[in-house]
């Protein structure tokens, strides 16, 4: 929900995740690796680094390291087809150790450039179901056929980085992990906004910005995601995981639950 701490697949020096048919609301969170995510078939909205970019079909956006990023608003679910390839930033600087001082920038690349990218991106979804050996050989080839092509095309310094900007960033992520962290307390916004020394209009404004949520919506989701854990895997009663998780009562549970999940916490624990 905050820090995610990737791990590599066995035997590779990067993650990669083959979607199909799913499309899980994923809440604001950051992590040091560079993550590229190509949709085949289907839409979602990004929000990266303060700004919304809706991705359809062979569409891919690059998250650059340290960057808040979520993603809602899926659009054909059950025909959705993807790819979500995590490289940590320690493989990256090994190719160019001048990296620390870079990012992958897409918006000047041509289109020629661009669809050599997809070309590897869909490579890397198409091998998918060769034999396990194989498919590791193969897919392994072109992701150091991509990642030569991003530092090719789509290298850009960032000395020059806005520091007010990556000052709202850092902010954003210490609110991240500070609702993480104490989300079954009896938080409210002022509680939050005196804890971090700024007034609940600025810090509200600046998270908004950076996350595409609300401190509070954030808040709640995160109470859901560990309620619905609780439900599926301990025998705790309802009241108990309602207070466990920072819900004032059961009917508050309750009813925020089946608005997010459409099935109420009694219903999802006898399913």
């Amino acid at each position: 929900m905050k820090h995610e701490l990737v791990t590599t697949d066995p035997g590779l020096p990067y993650k990669l995740n083959i979607i199909e048919g799913l499309g899980l609301e994923i809440p604001p969170h950051w992590h040091r690796s560079i993550e590229i995510d190509y949709t085949i078939h289907g839409q979602a909205d990004y929000h990266v680094a303060g700004k919304t970019y809706t991705i359809t079909d062979n569409e891919f956006i690059i998250v650059n390291s340290g960057q808040i990023h979520s993603v809602n608003n899926y659009k054909n679910i059950s025909e959705r087809k993807s790819i979500v390839l995590l490289i940590p930033i320690e493989v990256v600087e090994n190719y160019n150790p001048q990296f620390l001082h870079h990012q992958f920038i897409t918006s000047n690349c041509s289109q020629s450039a661009l669809n050599s990218i997809k070309k590897e991106l869909y490579a890397i979804y198409e091998a998918r179901n060769l034999p396990d050996n194989i498919r590791k050989l193969n897919q392994h080839g072109h992701v150091l056929t991509l990642l030569s092509l991003l530092f090719i095309y789509c290298l850009a310094d960032t000395c020059n980085r806005d520091m007010h900007d990556i000052k709202l960033q850092e902010l954003s992520k210490k609110v991240l992990s500070y609702l993480s962290k104490y989300y079954e307390r009896k938080l409210t916004l002022k509680s939050i906004s005196d804890h971090f020394s700024f007034s609940a209009a600025y810090l509200s404004r600046v998270f908004k910005q950076q996350t595409g949520t609300s401190i509070m919506q954030y808040l709640q989701d995160i109470r859901l995601k560990y309620a619905y854990e609780q439900i599926q895997g301990t025998d705790l009663s309802i009241k108990e995981i309602a207070k466990l998780v920072g819900f004032s009562d059961t009917r508050s549970l309750r009813n925020k639950f089946k608005k997010k999940y459409h099935i109420t916490p009694n219903q999802l624990r006898k399913s």
